[in-house]
């Protein structure tokens, strides 16, 4: 559902560098989940259930993936240091889906619409570095060049065409944020601070924990 017209957002070092560094930290610590493929097509899922809101995999275009969900710590350490600099506007009224994510030599994002999820509204893109070749992220025909720090945030992603090009040299660090408008498509609001840690998956669930495209 699109009711508001498209907007490209950039903030240049709206995080820290000392931050970048330790997001990349917090996604290099973290050790790989055992997945099983359950369609062929690159729809992954943990082995082990409790694994199922801190997945990090590869995905089918080379890129590793750290899948954030609401009942993991990371989450809301990572909500408290950027919250300040998130939009506000409808379109990002609430996070639905974090990951961090490593881009490889040789991997990429081919051009798509954000199709794991109808109800997408907006996404944000954290660049946590910048030591590397190739990689720039391209939104509905803008050539964004990254840099350390910088924020990129478009809504309407569910019908912009984006893509990152092919690293050429090096490795690409990102911190990537989906959101949705509980109130557009008739949901109840639950923020980071509403999470149940006790309630397991009956709590805040991530059906796409896949891979986000």
């Amino acid at each position: 559902m699109i009711i508001n017209s498209n907007i490209i957002t950039i903030g240049h070092q709206a995080i820290e560098e000392d931050l970048c560094h330790t997001l990349m930290d917090i996604f290099d610590e973290q050790e790989m989940t055992e997945v099983i493929d359950v369609d062929g097509k690159g729809k992954m899922m943990t082995v082990d259930e409790d694994e199922l809101f801190r997945m990090k995999a590869e995905d089918k275009s080379g890129r590793v993936i750290y899948t954030i969900g609401q009942d993991n710590s990371h989450y809301h350490k990572i909500m408290e240091w950027i919250d300040s600099v998130l939009p506000k506007s409808g379109d990002y009224s609430e996070v639905s889906y974090m990951q961090l994510i490593k881009y490889p030599t040789n991997s990429c994002m081919p051009f798509h619409m954000d199709a794991a999820d109808s109800e997408d509204t907006a996404t944000a893109l954290f660049n946590l570095n910048d030591n590397f070749h190739g990689g720039r992220l391209i939104v509905d025909g803008h050539i964004i060049q990254p840099s350390t720090g910088q924020m990129v945030c478009f809504n309407n992603s569910t019908a912009t065409w984006h893509g990152v090009d092919t690293i050429l040299q090096g490795e690409r660090y990102v911190l990537a944020l989906w959101f949705t408008d509980p109130e557009r498509f008739g949901k109840e609001s639950m923020t980071e601070y509403d999470t149940n840690t006790e309630s397991g998956s009956e709590g805040k669930s991530f059906p796409k924990v896949i891979l986000k495209t």
